[in-house]
């Protein structure tokens, strides 16, 4: 009967060591050839940014970031393409199955697959062509989940939101959204701007281009709204792999969601459309970089500082050592200690940050107008958190709540002034040419430059605003007519 026991013991553990070896190797996902070699996945903080930051050196090309880039390319006809079995509703009500275009992959006569890089041209063989198709399908199908999962009651609760203003019930409003105004023949959906109900489908381009957008240097993915086109970099696929969870690509698919950002093409400019789009991936829990240092992040920062009281610039204080001649030595230590508390905030804001785009897609129309108004394009954001939490910028919350009793007489005279002449520079036409600029431009510019050299640019335009206005001219017609 021992016997017996041990054999059966052994078998058993024979068993376990083969399936986990079959786990480890199942893991071991085959890679695209444009990929540097080393790369890996992690989702250490310190470990993240280093990486990244290395693997665009390792592909300074594929980052589009040199200046003064006048290089054009002419995908045609013979770049190879493939029809997948994604399904994509993303513009219009029409389904279509997505079209995987390889821009600079093309079929030699002799057979032979060339690939044009922005810093070489080679030969890959049909394997390693299938890799990189296989690699991009499964992507596209992850990020659109991705989102999906994030909004598909953004609907319902838009609903909720419109109609508790009101004064009735969901199900009540729901009831007659798809009735249709007999004078003008428009649905009340309509009328009211409320979104349609998401589906998996919506977030999915009818066309997904791996290729380059050489005039829009250091953006590496863009979409161009209604078009049910996206372009997606193949740096932006490495950083994909490298949070483990894709961000770049469902950034864009929000963008390219017709039905979800339906208001993008007449109220792009009204609001902060890059705000949204970065919503729910700068919030991911695997993507320990964006949150903290990207551009389109910003308000969201100043949020965090003004109602959990993390200062991101005490924080850069504090991390960064020192600075030799371009290697940032960072002490790990404290980095990692504030990133811990930084996470907090970021899960708290990931559920929160979905009930604020449910109140602007409730009324978006009077949300644009609102923003125009006080010259902000986040003022959702502003509002809604004001209402839902304390702030805690003195300190704490109990130090700031009562500093805020003490002086709320005050407080409320300075805010009924500042809205009372809110807006009044744009009425008059008098909007500084800076503010014209399209926040994609912007976040190049701060993305590109150093913070000496946009102090130093600065300073140039703004004695010369002729020169301004012709350079943001000349940037609206290179760039396009999407975001980023």
């Amino acid at each position: 009967m021992r016997k017996l026991r041990k054999s059966l013991i052994a078998v058993i553990l024979l068993l376990i060591a083969f399936t986990v070896e079959a786990e480890a190797g199942a893991s071991k996902k085959e890679l695209p050839f444009y990929f540097p070699e080393g790369v890996i996945q992690t989702v250490e903080p310190v470990k993240q940014l280093q990486e990244f930051m290395r693997y665009r050196a390792a592909m300074q090309y594929q980052a589009q970031v040199m200046r003064g880039d006048s290089r054009r390319l002419i995908p045609g006809s013979d770049s190879i393409a493939v029809i997948t079995d994604i399904e994509s509703t993303s513009s219009g009500n029409e389904t279509v199955k997505m079209k995987l275009v390889l821009d600079h992959f093309v079929r030699l006569s002799d057979g032979r697959i060339r690939v044009t890089m922005l810093d070489k041209q080679i030969i890959i063989t049909q394997h390693q062509l299938d890799v990189v198709k296989k690699d991009l399908i499964q992507v596209a199908e992850e990020s659109a989940d991705y989102n999906y999962q994030y909004y598909k009651d953004l609907a319902d609760l838009a609903y909720e939101a419109r109609a508790k203003s009101f004064g009735i019930t969901k199900e009540e409003l729901v009831k007659h959204l798809d009735d249709v105004d007999p004078v003008s023949g428009v649905t009340v959906r309509e009328i009211n701007s409320l979104p349609d109900t998401v589906k998996k489908s919506d977030f999915v381009p009818k066309e997904l281009h791996f290729g380059y957008n050489t005039e829009l240097p250091g953006i590496l993915g863009v979409c161009w709204l209604n078009s049910g086109i996206i372009y997606y970099n193949p740096l932006a696929r490495v950083r994909d792999y490298l949070t483990s969870k894709p961000n770049v690509l469902p950034h864009e698919m929000i963008h390219n969601n017709s039905h979800f950002q339906f208001v993008f093409v007449i109220l792009s400019q009204a609001f902060d459309a890059e705000l949204m789009a970065s919503i729910p991936e700068m919030l991911e829990e695997g993507n320990k970089t964006d949150f903290s240092n990207h551009g389109y992040a910003e308000n969201l920062r100043e949020l965090a500082y003004i109602f959990f009281g993390i200062d991101f610039d005490q924080i850069r204080k504090e991390i960064i050592k020192y600075d030799l001649a371009g290697n940032i030595v960072l002490n790990e230590e404290k980095y990692n200690e504030h990133f811990r508390k930084v996470e907090l905030v970021k899960q708290e804001l990931r559920k929160f940050c979905k009930k604020i785009i449910a109140e602007y897609y409730s009324n978006p129309i009077w949300w644009s107008a609102f923003n125009d108004k006080l010259g902000d394009s986040s003022s959702v954001f502003r509002v809604m958190m004001a209402i839902y939490y304390d702030p805690t910028i003195l300190g704490s919350r109990d130090e700031t709540m009562k500093f805020i009793q003490l002086h709320e007489d005050e407080i409320q005279g300075m805010a009924e002034k500042a809205y009372k002449i809110s807006g009044e520079a744009e009425a008059k036409g008098e909007i500084p040419e800076v503010n014209k600029i399209p926040k994609m431009f912007l976040a190049q510019f701060e993305n590109i430059f150093t913070k000496a050299e946009q102090k130093n640019i600065r300073e140039y335009y703004s004695q010369r605003p002729d020169e301004l206005k012709e350079l943001i001219k000349s940037a609206k017609r290179a760039g396009p007519d999407g975001l980023a």
